[in-house]
């Protein structure tokens, strides 16, 4: 015959904390939950330094011969005088060199991963989110290649006949015989 159970005796203290267990194998993925709606444009960060300007390079191709100019007001005319040699063509200067784009700014540090959540509903799609930016132009493409020169023009017509030049100053006097 057993006897009647006596009071529960006073806690003892905590034992020490145990070793982590194993690593679990990782489970199968969940369910693809729902696309949520576009975030809204982050703010445009700084522009990064601007680079050392790099070496001159050789120079181009020449560009093509630029169209004529306006007609000049027609001047007083002088005498016919003797058709010259054409001259040579003067050599076109050379374009500058283009700057490197500045640095591109450090990627911020990654944070925390957060508790995984439970998978929720499917929602509706969200409405489509804002356009962005408008990204900055491309750099400026070579110069064209030189075209062929054009064919040489017709000789104007001979010029009026201008006014009388100033009297001359007296000569010397001559030998005396």
């Amino acid at each position: 015959m057993s006897g009647f159970t006596g009071p529960q005796g006073l806690r003892g203290p905590a034992g020490a904390i145990g070793l982590p267990g194993p690593t679990g194998p990782l489970g199968p993925p969940g369910n693809t939950g729902p696309q949520g709606p576009r975030g809204d444009s982050g703010q445009r960060g700084e522009q990064g330094p601007v680079g050392a300007v790099g070496p001159v390079g050789g120079g181009g191709p020449r560009g093509q011969i630029g169209q004529p100019g306006p007609m000049g007001l027609e001047g007083p005319r002088g005498p016919q005088g003797q058709v010259g040699a054409q001259g040579q063509q003067g050599q076109g200067g050379r374009l500058g060199v283009i700057g490197p784009p500045g640095n591109t700014g450090s990627t911020g540090a990654t944070g925390p991963p957060g508790p995984r959540g439970t998978i929720g509903v499917t929602g509706p799609t969200g409405p489509n989110g804002t356009i962005g930016p408008i990204g900055p132009n491309g750099d400026i493409g070579p110069p064209g290649i030189r075209g062929i020169p054009g064919p040489r023009g017709n000789i104007g017509n001979q010029g009026r006949i201008g006014p009388p030049g100033p009297i001359g100053l007296p000569g010397g006097q001559g030998p005396q015989g």
